[in-house]
């Protein structure tokens, strides 16, 4: 029995090809002495790695909202700085 080719396989590869591609464009731009300033303050100004001391429900969205911002920058980098030690966190 042969094996069926998924007729979506364009499609998938094509997708995989644009992610590697995204994924290349935010390690290069984060990656560098002006990237890494950008994305500590990034992370600062969202509050990425504060504590929340609010109860609010509508203060505690917004809070995971902004920290979205980085968690995306950073899923997006795979982040390859926060592992080779090359972003400050502070």
């Amino acid at each position: 029995m042969s094996r069926r080719e998924d007729p979506r396989r364009p499609e998938i590869e094509q997708a995989k090809k644009t992610e590697a591609e995204l994924r290349l464009a935010y390690q290069t731009v984060f990656r560098g002495p002006y990237g890494e300033l950008v994305l500590n303050d990034l992370l600062a100004q969202t509050g990425f790695f504060a504590q929340v001391g609010t109860n609010d429900p509508v203060a505690l969205g917004k809070f995971m909202g902004m920290r979205e911002v980085g968690r995306y920058v950073l899923e997006k980098m795979e982040a390859i700085g926060a592992r080779q030690g090359r972003v400050n966190f502070k």
